[in-house]
């Protein structure tokens, strides 16, 4: 299946998903540039229509992102958290794209997934219960929190490392422009 096409067939349930995940935040606008939960609803067929053209074109791209101070509201005294958001069109395309390579690409990225809870949307509390486990059953366990990890992030070298590591197919084109030519599965508009 075309990502346009998985996108058209799921684009209103994942948007339904997301405004039920994010209601607390329906009204609420990250930034000057952006737009709410609310107004993107408001314009949601158009905002369909705009996605797929862009992709068919290929000429979707993410918007810009801008930082975020987030003050922690549990614990006031703790230090504020810059945070850069993105728009409410890149979220919804992230979890569509996300859940179409879970679905149609998962032998082939199954080596980048190891331990990652997000694909499968069991998250937090089943990646908490896994290190539990580990901890019972293995002489050691690593735990690891890089902070500010993007910050400090090299992408040219981080792209060039994937790109020598990875078969070929994965890292070429961006995932959702290629066609994987071994497969019925097509990624390409």
């Amino acid at each position: 299946m075309l990502f346009k096409d998985f996108i058209k067939e799921n684009f209103d349930e994942k948007f339904k998903f997301f405004k039920q995940k994010n209601i607390k935040n329906y009204d609420k606008k990250y930034h000057t540039n952006y737009v709410s939960i609310k107004e993107f609803e408001n314009n949601l067929n158009v905002q369909l229509e705009l996605l797929i053209k862009s992709i068919e074109t290929q000429s979707y791209r993410f918007q810009k992102l801008y930082p975020v101070i987030i003050e922690n509201k549990k614990n006031p005294s703790k230090k504020p958290r810059l945070i850069c958001i993105p728009t409410v069109r890149d979220r919804l395309v992230q979890m569509i794209l996300i859940d179409y390579i879970s679905k149609h690409l998962k032998h082939e990225l199954a080596i980048l997934k190891s331990n990652d809870f997000s694909v499968s949307g069991v998250g937090i509390f089943q990646a908490r219960q896994k290190a539990k486990d580990l901890r019972n059953t293995k002489p050691f366990v690593l735990k690891t929190d890089i902070s500010s990890f993007f910050d400090n992030l090299v992408r040219a070298t981080l792209l060039k490392e994937i790109r020598q590591n990875e078969p070929y197919r994965v890292c070429r084109r961006p995932l959702f422009l290629r066609e994987c030519p071994d497969e019925k599965s097509k990624i390409h508009p």
